[in-house]
């Protein structure tokens, strides 16, 4: 492995709120550690690509295990990708990388076929669910990391019987609909049951705010197990746009997946009643999704169909030059850890809209860098739009104090550190 290149200025400016509440971090090791992250997208989502490079400039050797593997992608600082096989994969296929995980098992940790087979019968689940766990469990079974993560809480749960078989110590992350909705649904007994597993089985528990930190105590989430992270962007790359290139009707940007959480309909609403008020406005809309033919109904319904602009999932670069382009960021979402979008908008020096859900004020002073309105309220976010649109200056002032702020507490270099404190952590803790 790759020396650890910290060094003791970065240590001392390592983010004061990794958490409040986090027991004191051990001394670095002399190399960094290996890291499993499981059952993430391949190519990954913007903000775990730029986690794992973050990571790997700091010397981390990072493998990934996915079973949703789209186009062809290199991320610099992975070591290996896994290909794990779920529903829909081709027979040829899974019989081809169960034969590999099996080969590299018997060659490499052939002590282990005990403790993968508990797994698969943990429980005892049915025929179709044992299928699943050997899919799932089998092309990493061989893995020996330092430490692993769960980017997603129903990955931690799915995984839940590995965590022996890799013996070393797992950190889980809360984010938002996994902690603040799916245990709350009609069906979420099972699942909140798992959290409870997965809270008492985690060696940390990576919190993106303070509010979610609350809402995982709530659910049985141990205080001392604890850390605070919160997102971060590139200010280097989220840069502002040119000063006066734009000119013409309020261009209103909003970015994200085109499902019912993010609250699109409310800011159709929102949008509606600008309208009404004489505002002359474009609502351009970046991002895919289920509700894309709603969003598409509710905006010709609302006689919105010359206003509203779909423009289908974009680059990070492609939006970064949308939202330089824009006048103001409008996230009515229901429910969020903080929206990386938000940060990303702030670091162009574009004031927002947001609603208050989640951690969003712990990004977000309302009155500073935009405006924080009541959740499901059309009403209040078409006052914030209008009064934006009315005084193009406060625009402007609400723009540089948001990127300031990101400059100052969200910054994607401070936060690879961050991670890699609590890493560091769990691992020395777990050899103890």
């Amino acid at each position: 492995m790759k020396a650890f290149p910290f060094t003791g200025e970065e240590r001392a400016r390592a983010p004061a709120d990794v958490s409040a509440e986090a027991s004191p971090i051990p001394s670095f090791r002399a190399e960094a550690p290996s890291l499993l992250i499981v059952d993430v997208a391949w190519p990954p989502e913007t903000f775990i690509r730029r986690k794992i490079e973050g990571l790997a400039a700091r010397g981390f050797d990072v493998t990934v295990a996915t079973t949703r593997r789209g186009r062809p992608s290199t991320v610099a600082g992975v070591h290996r990708v896994i290909r794990t096989y779920g529903p829909g994969m081709g027979l040829h296929a899974v019989a081809l990388g169960l034969t590999r995980g099996a080969a590299r098992l018997s060659l490499h940790r052939p002590s282990r076929w005990p403790s993968v087979f508990a797994g698969i019968a943990a429980g005892s689940p049915g025929t179709r669910e044992r299928i699943a766990r050997l899919r799932r469990y089998l092309p990493v079974a061989a893995e020996s990391p330092d430490a692993v993560h769960f980017e997603w809480l129903s990955s931690a749960i799915a995984y839940l019987p590995m965590f022996d078989v890799w013996e070393a110590p797992v950190v889980v992350s809360c984010r938002g609909r996994q902690l603040n909705i799916d245990p709350h649904l009609p069906d979420g007994v099972g699942h909140r049951r798992g959290l409870g597993a997965v809270f008492d089985r985690a060696a940390l528990i990576h919190c993106v705010s303070d509010a979610i930190a609350g809402e995982a105590r709530g659910l049985g989430a141990p205080t001392e197990k604890i850390r605070v992270i919160r997102p971060a962007v590139d200010p280097a790359f989220f840069t502002p746009g040119i000063a006066g290139a734009h000119a013409g009707p309020l261009r209103i940007s909003m970015v994200g997946s085109l499902i019912w959480r993010k609250g699109y309909e409310y800011a159709l609403r929102a949008a509606a009643l600008l309208r009404d008020a004489g505002v002359d406005f474009t609502l351009r809309i970046a991002g895919e999704g289920p509700d894309e033919q709603m969003i598409r109904f509710s905006a010709d319904d609302l006689c919105l169909h010359d206003a509203v602009c779909l423009l289908g999932p974009l680059s990070p670069a492609e939006i970064r030059d949308e939202l330089q382009r824009s006048d103001v960021l409008l996230h009515t979402s229901l429910s969020e850890g903080i929206a990386n979008v938000v940060l990303e908008a702030m670091s162009c020096a574009l004031p927002v809209v947001v609603s208050d859900c989640g951690g969003m004020r712990e990004a977000v002073t309302d009155g500073v860098e935009g405006f924080v309105v009541p959740t499901r309220d059309p009403a209040a976010a078409a006052q914030r739009l209008l009064q934006l649109a009315q005084d193009p200056q406060l625009g402007r002032r609400m723009g540089a104090a948001a990127r300031r702020r990101v400059q100052a507490d969200f910054d994607l270099a401070e936060q690879a550190l961050a991670y890699a404190r609590i890493y560091e952590e769990a691992i020395a803790e777990a050899r103890r």
